[in-house]
This record gives C-alpha cells, structure tokens and sequence, in this order.
C-alpha cells in the first residue's frame, strides 16, 4: 500500500500520466524476468519528506556489458556515471566515488516497470523509486582512453567526446584540486560539460597512485607542465577544434591553470576558476586555522598565539638558514605543541628542514602569491565564489584577482552568497509557509552552473 500510495505522487511530480504496468502494486505481483533493467527512468530520491527528481538511463554496450549514468534535471543535467556497476537479480547496485575518500552508493530492486530501493552517502540515506518510461537513449558522450608522456612518465586520461553530428568540438581539460588526483574526482564536471556539447579531458594528476599522506615530492610548475601536455594532447585531437580549447581548474587546479595560459605561447583559449585562490597557500592555511579555532571555541588569546606561531613558520620557510628566525620559529613551536588547541590546526610536529622546504610541495609553495600566474593570463577568465567558502576567504580572493586578470575583455567574477567551496549550498531546514519547515537537498547554488555554462557556450562558439 506504501509503494502505491508513493507511486501516485511521483506521478504526479514527473508528470507520468501515460498507462503504465502497475504489477508490482499487486497482492501478489509477477515474476520479473532476469533480463537486465535497461531503459530511461525517471523519478525521486526522497530524504526528510522532500524529493529530488532524477533521471536513470541503463544501457548495454556494444559487449553487452551494462552502463547507466544518472543525473538531475532540476541541476542542467548534472550528474555522473554508475560506477561499479552489478546486476544480480533482481538487485541493481552501483556507486559514484566522491572526492577525498567519499562515496554514494545506490542499493535498488528490480521489479517490472519499477527500481526501487536506497540511497546513502556518508550523512544522507534516501528512498529511491524509478519508472521506466522509455527505452535508454545513446549515451550523450563517449568515452575515448588517451596516454601521452609527461617529464614524470607516462600520463592516462579520458576524452569525454560528445556524440553529436558536430566535425571538430570546443573542448576543456580539467585539473583537480589539492586533495582530488584521480580523474574519477572530477567525472561529474566531464559528464555535464561532454552532455552540453563541449569534450572534456580528466587525467590522473602524477601523484594520483602515491601512498595517501605521502609528502608529494613536485610543485605547481611541475603540474603546469603535465596540464600543458594535456592541452597540447587535445589540440591534437581530430576531434577537437584546437582554437576552442581552454582550461577548468578548481581550487589548486585553477592557479594551475593560470601558471599555463599564462605562457607567452597562449596555449589556451580561455580559462575557467571555480574557487581558485587569490592568496598564498601560507595565508590560505592561515585563514584554515583561524575558522577552525573560531569552530572549536578557542579564546581571542589562543587564536593570536596560534597566528603567531604560524606567521613565525611561514617567515622560517622563507629564511631557513637565519638563526633568528630558526630560533623563534623553534620556541613557539614548541610552546604551541603543549597547548590542547594545537589539534584544530595544522602546526607541523617540528620545523621542516632545508631539503624538505626544496622538495615538499607544502613548504616549497607555501609563500608562493598565485596573483603572479593571474596577471600574466591574456585571455577571457571566468572566476567563482562562494561567500562561504570553508578553504579559504573567497571574498579576499575574488577582489585580489579581479584587480589581477578578472578586468580583461569577456572576463567575469561572480560571488555567490551562501555556496561552499563546491559552490554548494549545504543541506538546510527552512520555513515553507503554512508547510512549517521544508529540508533542503544540498545542491549547486543558484546561478553557478547556468552562468559557467553560458559564459562556456560564448567563448567556444562558432
């Protein structure tokens, strides 16, 4: 009676009034043939009594292997591919692998025209339930594996190509943040913009295999040449329409892509910032430890002292060899590291010594201004905030490389008030009117994906 009862308001929602096969609300119901679920679905995950439409198309390939790629209408159609991906029947289960070690998994039941079951990521469960509609479309994209060499040995990556009558395609390569190397980090970004026309390129950053917490041994001139032989990788692309091609970088990703279209050779058409900042890794840490310290209620005295401690780090890193500054850095250091507060920050356990601050990309780049990169860049940018950004002060950010690249012909910085450094607006509860209170989904900020893809479609027009 439940599925019934939740059956009808999806129809009512997804507008479903066609004659469909209503066997599974039965007494006794059918037994579904053990054939895979392929087709176009849609309808609701629902969490907190609020549902969320979203579309699932399954596929067979041409091997006959399964494919699906689920994504939300409400958001442009941003979404991403099923990974992992099993039939059992009647089970259909598959995950989308999220960036620092997070994942949502999908649990769904088989039942004639319907898939029904769970959704569950790290602090969200949520009913599914899907109707078949139609059969599944072609894919929107395909998918093309590409190797190339780098000075650090041989690259892998996927070209998203989308599947249209068009001959050559604008296309991007994206680069990941700090804490994102593996390409799949960045597979929900390559499916929206491959869906909307444009090929994208996602690679395994160099230390993508490495051992977590293993100190990575390059700096950002390193990643600038790996993301300068991607791009020339996909100017060289048949596929691709050379002149259209530009750069997306979020976070690390888009100083990254500053240090390369800044080259005098203007390898890239136009760049795109999502969070990119504005200021030194030292203060970008520093702004890190100051919310992370407000968070935990440490005292107006304990704040200043870890400020103190750390502005003494940052001058060490630049002067390793003075004994003044070896020495003061030593004794708030240590006074520090006695302090039950020290946990909230990332105070190190000792000073780094010289061959650490030359090879370790924290110390290396720890006082390098990404302004230096941004002023050089001589093509159209488009730059976004969010006002509440939990990595790093996206007001300052903004203002800094506006005034360093975002004054440029075609140029543009957008803050938007509420959005993470995701350019999300996080789950909320707020008053729905004669309703009460309504829960929100997390979701893309308004305007962020809409002006990113207008801006997009400008810049890589015929």
């Amino acid at each position: 009676m439940l599925f019934c009862q939740r059956l009808r308001a999806l129809l009512m929602l997804t507008g479903c009034w066609a004659l469909i096969s209503l066997g599974g609300c039965s007494s006794e119901g059918r037994q579904t043939e053990a054939a895979p679920p392929t087709g176009h679905y849609e309808g609701t995950l629902t969490a907190n009594g609020t549902p969320l439409r979203v579309v699932l198309d399954v596929r067979q390939d041409t091997t006959q292997a399964l494919q699906a790629e689920l994504y939300f209408p409400e958001w442009l159609l941003l979404g991403f591919p099923a990974e992992q991906l099993r039939y059992e029947h009647p089970q259909l289960r598959f995950v989308h692998r999220q960036p620092e070690g997070r994942a949502m998994q999908f649990n769904l039941r088989h039942e004639g025209n319907f898939l029904q079951g769970a959704f569950k990521t790290d602090s969200l469960q949520a009913e599914v339930l899907l109707i078949r509609r139609d059969q599944a479309p072609p894919s929107p994209y395909r998918e093309v594996a590409l190797r190339w060499q780098t000075a650090a040995g041989p690259a892998n990556g996927t070209l998203l190509v989308p599947n249209d009558t068009v001959l050559q395609h604008p296309a991007v390569v994206l680069l990941h943040g700090s804490t994102t190397p593996q390409q799949h980090e960045l597979s929900t970004y390559a499916s929206w913009l491959a869906r909307h026309g444009i090929a994208t390129l996602v690679f395994d950053r160099r230390d993508a295999r490495a051992p977590k917490n293993q100190p990575q041994q390059f700096g950002l001139q390193e990643l600038a040449a790996d993301a300068a032989a991607a791009l020339r990788t996909l100017k060289l692309n048949p596929e691709i329409d050379s002149a259209r091609v530009g750069l997306w970088g979020i976070s690390q990703g888009a100083t990254v892509a500053a240090l390369v279209a800044g080259q005098p050779s203007r390898p890239a058409a136009f760049v795109v910032g999502v969070s990119a900042p504005g200021m030194s890794l030292a203060d970008v840490v520093q702004y890190q430890n100051e919310e992370a310290l407000a968070r935990q209620g440490a005292t107006k005295g304990e704040q200043a002292q870890a400020k103190r401690t750390f502005e003494a780090l940052e001058r060490y890193v630049r002067r390793p060899t003075s004994k003044t500054e070896t020495t003061k850095a030593t004794e708030l250091l240590s006074n520090a590291l006695q302090q039950p507060w020290v946990r909230f920050t990332t105070l190190p356990q000792q000073l780094p010594d010289t061959a650490a601050i030359r090879t370790n990309f924290y110390w290396r780049e720890l006082n390098y201004d990404p302004r230096d990169a941004w002023q050089a860049v001589r093509v159209p940018v488009l730059l976004q905030y969010g006002t509440h950004d939990e990595r790093l002060d996206a007001r300052v950010s903004a203002e800094r490389l506006r005034l360093a690249a975002g004054r440029r012909g075609s140029s543009l910085v957008r803050v938007y008030a509420g959005a993470n450094h995701e350019l999300t607006l996080p789950a909320a509860t707020v008053a729905d009117g004669e309703a009460g209170q309504q829960w929100q989904w997390p979701r893309p900020v308004p305007g962020y994906l809409e002006e990113q893809l207008e801006w997009l479609q400008e810049r890589t027009s015929n």
